[in-house]
């Protein structure tokens, strides 16, 4: 699964258009001024539908002990950062043509992250000195996080010359894959939950920017979501109605589009 960010509003109005296979239309872009609902207004033969476009981000993370939800955005910042930290203390031992290429398989604690980034670079020089850290073969370690809610990371290493010479070498290459699913009930980030509160967020904001806006509404949701397809938004759906977390008929249809392909967002 896979995302598709680079489509733009316009051409997300276009998709619709021509999966409606409506060839006879009017399409005026911000009919009531900048900042002002709709974002578009669309003039069928028979009627006027008022459009509203949105993004839909890339995930959430719930904070242990909390039930307020943060972006991932700036959750990968935080972790970002962390990452930083790791890499400045390798460049003390590691030889200057290799490269470990750390994967995160799991969500990684929020608190301590100071702590945690020096504890994962002692685990990793423990390794490398070792002799268990080799050329281009995998191995795994486990770290303890210092948070009571993740009390461990299981970590992907692959201790590499591949960038020796080359323009991006840099001695820390991660790949943050925390948010793509979690059973973990307080670190919630399972790909429904993701996909519910894209929703909730995507339906609750523009209902409020349409506000009293007589006629026919209509919601186009771009997904940015690399791990989210038009299945896991319907079951998402699906729950925030059962939930009455939505008025369901606000929007008279719901438009998805994933991977460069847009559908009708349904109940399943």
């Amino acid at each position: 699964m896979s995302s598709n960010p680079r489509i733009d509003e316009s051409s997300a109005i276009k998709k619709l258009c021509d999966y409606l296979n409506i060839k006879f239309h009017e399409t005026v872009y911000e009919p009531n001024g900048v900042d002002t609902a709709p974002d578009y207004l669309i003039n069928f033969n028979s009627c006027c539908i008022n459009v509203e476009v949105r993004n839909s981000g890339s995930g959430f993370i719930l904070l242990p002990n909390s039930q307020f939800l943060e972006s991932r955005e700036q959750y990968d910042i935080s972790s970002i950062n962390m990452t930083d930290k790791i890499e400045k203390i390798l460049k003390n031992w590691l030889q200057p043509s290799e490269t470990i290429i750390l994967t995160f398989n799991g969500p990684i604690a929020v608190e301590k992250r100071g702590k945690l980034a020096k504890k994962i670079a002692k685990n990793l020089e423990k390794a490398y000195r070792k002799g268990g850290l080799k050329i281009d073969q995998k191995i795994e370690i486990k770290v303890d996080t210092y948070d009571s809610q993740i009390p461990s990371l299981t970590l992907g290493v692959i201790l590499t010359n591949f960038y020796a010479d080359k323009i991006n070498y840099s001695p820390l290459h991660c790949i943050l894959d925390a948010v793509a699913d979690s059973s973990n009930s307080v670190f919630q980030a399972s790909l429904t939950e993701q996909a519910k509160y894209i929703l909730y967020k995507a339906i609750t904001e523009k209902q409020n920017k349409l506000g009293k806006i007589e006629g026919d509404k209509w919601l186009v949701i771009i997904n940015n979501h690399i791990s989210l397809n038009h299945h896991i938004y319907n079951k998402g759906y699906d729950k925030l109605i059962k939930e009455n977390q939505i008025t369901e008929r606000f929007f008279e249809k719901i438009f998805l589009i994933v991977d460069d392909k847009i559908e009708e967002l349904e109940r399943s």
